[in-house]
């Protein structure tokens, strides 16, 4: 490769790498991989909590070691049953019933590739995470907001307002996973 096509290769790099979505902070990224290493240290699959400020709504989450962590922040059908099999730490019910059986309006639904929090555009693994808003409300982060129909605002709007709310549940869930078991 000349010179010059070095130097424009190397002008090209640090463009993408200085591209503002690339450096978006996000504030699951942390408690993605705090909750994850968790699960783990308490060899739970599944974890589900309550949302206190939020009348009905549930967060639920289930990890997929390696892969993934999928988490879903709902408003449920049935609040009574939800409540019951938390007060018996079934989180994998309460998963389900959730992810399954919720109300669409409000509900999000995280796919976090990598278990390491939303992220603007692919990392260094190149992992893309995928939310569902309202279930019919499909983002994926992949740093491509054109084939999705928005504007480069409205992406960075939208996953600033999807991951303050990820963030959010994730920190519900990290309570009742650092919580002793038995209480």
């Amino acid at each position: 490769m000349s010179a010059p096509r070095r130097a424009l290769a190397v002008v090209a790099a640090l463009i993408v790498c200085a591209s503002p979505l690339a450096a978006q902070p996000s504030k699951s990224a942390a408690l993605g991989v705090e909750l994850v290493s968790v699960l783990e240290q308490r060899q739970l699959q599944n974890i589900a909590a309550k949302d206190p400020d939020r009348p009905g709504f549930f967060v639920a989450a289930s990890h997929v070691p390696g892969s993934q962590l999928l988490v879903v922040s709902a408003r449920s059908n049935a609040p009574d049953y939800i409540d019951y099999v938390l007060s018996a730490s079934r989180y994998d019910e309460a998963y389900s019933s959730l992810n399954f059986a919720s109300s669409p309006d409000g509900k999000l639904f995280v796919q976090d590739m990598g278990c390491d929090g939303l992220a603007a555009a692919p990392g260094e693994t190149g992992a893309v995470d995928i939310v569902y808003q309202d279930v019919k409300k499909m983002t994926v982060f992949n740093g491509d907001w054109k084939k999705q129909d928005l504007s480069e605002q409205q992406y960075k709007e939208t996953f600033e307002a999807v991951d303050a709310g990820y963030a959010r549940a994730l920190s519900l869930l990290l309570l009742e996973a650092k919580r002793p078991a038995g209480q």
